[in-house]
Order: structure tokens, then sequence, then C-alpha cells
């Protein structure tokens, strides 16, 4: 079986952008503003976006454990959102 010059150049140039896409990130140069106080956060919701609830749920569950144990303050959205349908006002969330 031959391939074609014009197959082999496709395959090695669309192998070329998959290794170029794998390759990993690296940060070269940053900047913050020395100047900016961040107010901090006393609590953080946790928000996990799934078309399965339990996947959702279990997502959440395990990003508050270990921010707990960093020691931050931290709720599972499903708390208070549903995980079917609209919010139809500020005053329907679950409490």
């Amino acid at each position: 079986m031959q391939f074609s010059p014009a197959r082999v150049f496709l395959v090695a140039i669309a192998a070329a952008v998959v290794f170029a896409g794998c390759a990993a990130t690296k940060i070269v140069t940053e900047w913050s503003n020395p100047d900016y106080a961040s107010p901090g956060f006393k609590k953080i919701l946790v928000i996990g976006v799934s078309k399965q609830p339990s996947i959702r749920r279990t997502f959440e569950e395990e990003f508050v454990n270990k921010l707990k144990a960093a020691r931050v303050d931290a709720v599972p959205s499903y708390l208070y959102i549903p995980e079917t349908g609209k919010l139809t006002r500020p005053g329907s969330m679950r409490q």
C-alpha cells in the first residue's frame, strides 16, 4: 500500500499540531499591582456545572473538603442553587 505525498504531508502537519498543542505552558513574565489590597473573603461558594446532579454534588463536596482542610470556609452551591429549573426571584433560593 502506497501513500500519496500529499497524504503523508497532511498527516505530518496534523501530528505536529497535536504535539504542539500538548506542549507545557510556561509563564514568562507577569505583573501585579503592588498597591492593590484584597479585601479578603469570609466564605467561598463552590459551584460545579454538570448535567448529572450526582457528579455536581460529588465535585462540590470534594472541593469544599479540600478547602476546609486548608482552613478556608466554603460551602457547596447545591445547598442554595436548585439542580434543575430557573430561579424566579432572589428569595427562592433554599436556606
